[in-house]
């Protein structure tokens, strides 16, 4: 008999992720991310994997807009599931499509 060592937990209890990801290269808006939770409640999941991107939480340098970021937490709770987010920074298949205009101007730092 194998012993699990390791147990994924929320809250403390263990906690198994049941669920998808929504758009994963593409932008989503609020009505888009509604159907995302409402298909995963349909499926009787528990977590939804949804991107974020840099261009949109950091527009201009040092300027946080968390507001997209805020409405899917707001989602989550609504719809009772667990929340993945997946941070789309600079590259991604060898694009820099998600990186802010100001960031694409910095290529030795970023």
């Amino acid at each position: 008999m194998i012993k699990v060592k390791r147990v994924f937990k929320v809250n403390g209890k263990p906690f198994y992720p049941l669920g998808s990801e929504a758009s994963n290269s593409s932008g989503y808006n609020e009505t888009s991310s509604e159907t995302a939770f409402k298909a995963i409640k349909l499926m009787h999941g528990n977590t939804l994997e949804i991107p974020i991107y840099w261009d949109e939480v950091e527009p201009e340098e040092g300027v946080f807009n968390f507001a997209s970021i805020d409405s899917l937490i707001s989602s989550a709770r609504r719809y009772e599931v667990k929340l993945l987010l997946m941070w789309f920074a600079t590259w991604k298949n060898a694009n820099m499509d998600y990186a802010p205009e100001w960031g694409k101007d910095q290529p030795t730092t970023f």
